[in-house]
């Protein structure tokens, strides 16, 4: 804790990231001056840094796309026999690319109104409801939920919803933001926010 402009990025990442991977025999860079080390730091394994940048090259980048979880999602749904007869692929519930997204929004589930001297803003699809998909899309379903169900799902519902269904490769995938308290977070929420 500490008012802004105060260290604590600098701490962290000049001092005790370089100190604690140089004691952990990774490199790092030189670490800044300090006295010592102390608590018990023989418990660290690794050390990793997460700053504040996007992740991911996309704006569309959310959760599930980043830990690729999302190939297997959309292999899971063309899978379906619905998908099936209407000839879906993977690629018929992917969000960013034609075939089964929204036309309107793109697949992003809202449009962008561009405001002159204001803030733009972004108003729900009329098309979609917010659901980015085509509506024959929205209809193949997998254990009761459509794709856009699944994107609305929370990394711990996810996790629930999979592991009762026996898609242990997805649950693997997300375990990762469980596991550091981003469970909470939505599957498709934009990496943005």
């Amino acid at each position: 804790c500490g008012v802004s402009g105060s260290g604590k990025t600098t701490l962290v990442r000049n001092i005790l990231v370089p100190a604690l991977q140089k004691l952990l025999g990774e490199y790092g860079g030189r670490a800044g001056a300090f006295d010592e080390l102390t608590g018990d730091w023989r418990r660290i394994s690794a050390v990793e840094v997460v700053d504040q940048n996007p992740m991911g090259k996309s704006s569309r980048s959310n959760p599930v796309t980043y830990l690729k979880a999302y190939d297997d999602i959309r292999n899971l749904y063309a899978a379906q026999k619905s998908a099936q007869l209407r000839g879906y692929a993977a690629k018929h519930f992917s969000f960013n690319t034609d075939g089964g997204r929204c036309p309107v929004c793109q697949g992003d589930g809202y449009v962008t109104v561009e405001m002159q001297f204001m803030a733009d803003v972004h108003l729900k699809c009329e098309q979609c409801h917010g659901k980015r998909f085509m509506a024959d899309v929205l209809e193949v379903e997998f254990q009761g939920k459509s794709i856009s169900d699944i994107l609305e799902l929370t990394v711990d519902e996810a996790m629930e919803f999979f592991a009762a269904h026996q898609q242990k490769k997805i649950t693997d995938k997300l375990r990762p933001l469980a596991d550091v308290g981003l469970g909470y977070i939505q599957l498709g929420q934009s990496s943005s926010t």
